[in-house]
């Protein structure tokens, strides 16, 4: 059931805009030995400014699904781990349920000063020496074909049944939920076929063929935004979602370009090097064939929807993809950043944006790895394309999680939370 009749009440007006919620010199110079050392560094609730600049609706969006993603999951399943405190998916139930609660009745004025009461915030020590880095990513629509064709002739495959995977935790505790990915030849263990190797037939006869493209740069940059529709004319299209990766390390080929001198790094973005790649079409396997990562892919017959790694339909600029190793999944996030500022046309002017809001933890990706690094969805269309082609951008991160004594006083009306159902 939709919840819409507060929406006036829940405007987020948490200070000045323009106020950073990183810890000052001083700040750190405050904290204790043990603080400073830990993984994720406390901060004082009561030196924080926030303001939300989203919309009302597209946060309590986000919030069902988190809401619904945790109510399935086991209570034993393996907890987050915050410096040396356990999180289990019930306590991040809790902490779902209760910003709903706070939200859902304070009044504007109200909010902070309960966020501020009933929850701890974090910061990753790692971003305060060096800055996190946002990008964007949205949905694309590209032409394809259930048949091969002399029009149609890329490949898109299913996760081939020889990849296999190697849980590291397994074998050492601070490896936990790392992976390595490979494969067996003659019982030799070798890493999985890079790009090019995919890309020169190592998969033929190996992998499902799910659908055949026209054009390899398309492929290439559906495989970056992890998801697109697949227009087969005549009125039929499916989606396709992200399945996996053949395990490497993705390359930037915008950084191949610039190093190559066709391009400023100032002038680097997705329509810049598609058209970088239209006009040098004999060097176009080169520079694709760079980044070694390749993405495999499963398909969905609805395309109202947009699924993330959690299986839970994406909220244009909600929903986040984070590295689910060092961030909770599902979980929220408070940002600042700045985006290019561009017309629903898909227009954009000179200058940036301010963006900072509530997201949600709900995606994953093979080249957001690490603490410093956040995938921002904004959607499918000419503005969500615009927005995303150029997007690098410093941006401060702070998770919050509900203090156990707030969940507590708290348990009876969080017990009845049924936001989402």
């Amino acid at each position: 059931m939709k919840n819409f009749f507060f929406f006036p009440l829940i405007v987020f007006i948490f200070g000045c805009s323009s106020a950073s919620f990183s810890p000052s010199k001083k700040d750190l110079t405050s904290l204790s030995k043990s603080d400073i050392t830990q993984v994720w560094i406390p901060l004082d609730a009561n030196k924080l400014n926030l303001f939300d600049d989203g919309n009302a609706e597209s946060l309590f969006q986000a919030l069902q699904e988190s809401i619904r993603y945790y109510k399935s999951q086991p209570n034993n399943k393996i907890p987050f781990v915050l410096n040396e405190t356990n999180y289990p998916p019930k306590h991040l139930l809790g902490s779902l349920c209760l910003l709903e609660k706070i939200v859902k009745e304070s009044t504007a004025k109200e909010i902070e000063p309960r966020l501020k009461e009933n929850f701890d915030f974090f910061v990753p020590r790692e971003n305060i020496a060096k800055m996190a880095r946002a990008t964007g990513y949205y949905t694309p629509t590209v032409k394809g074909s259930l048949a091969r064709s002399r029009k149609f002739s890329v490949p898109v495959y299913a996760q081939p049944a020889d990849l296999k995977t190697l849980d590291l935790g397994l074998f050492r505790s601070n490896l936990k939920s790392r992976t390595v990915i490979y494969r067996l030849e003659k019982g030799e263990v070798l890493p999985y076929y890079s790009r090019k190797e995919i890309n020169e037939g190592a998969l033929r006869k190996k992998a499902k063929v799910l659908v055949w493209l026209e054009d390899k740069v398309d492929f290439y940059f559906l495989q970056v935004q992890g998801s697109g529709i697949v227009d087969l004319g005549g009125g039929k299209s499916f989606l396709l979602t992200y399945a996996g990766s053949n395990g490497a390390d993705y390359l930037s080929i915008g950084n191949k370009i610039v190093q190559d001198g066709d391009l400023k790094p100032e002038e680097v973005s997705m329509q810049s090097i598609k058209q970088i790649l239209k006009e040098n079409p004999n060097r176009m396997d080169e520079v694709l064939n760079y980044s070694p990562s390749y993405v495999f892919f499963d398909t969905n017959s609805k395309v109202d929807k947009i699924y993330g790694s959690l299986a839970l339909p994406l909220t244009a600029e909600r929903s986040v993809a984070m590295d689910p190793n060092f961030y909770p999944k599902a979980m929220p996030i408070f940002i600042r950043t700045t985006i290019n500022n561009c017309t629903a046309e898909g227009i954009c002017k000179p200058e940036s944006k301010y963006f900072q809001r509530i997201v949600f933890n709900q995606d994953s990706g093979g080249a957001i790895r690490g603490y410093g690094r956040i995938d921002l969805y904004f959607g499918r269309s000419a503005y969500a394309e615009a927005i995303t082609g150029k997007l690098a951008s410093p941006v401060e991160i702070l998770l919050f999680l509900a203090k156990k004594e707030s969940l507590e006083k708290q348990k009876a009306a969080l017990d009845t939370c049924t936001v989402g159902e």
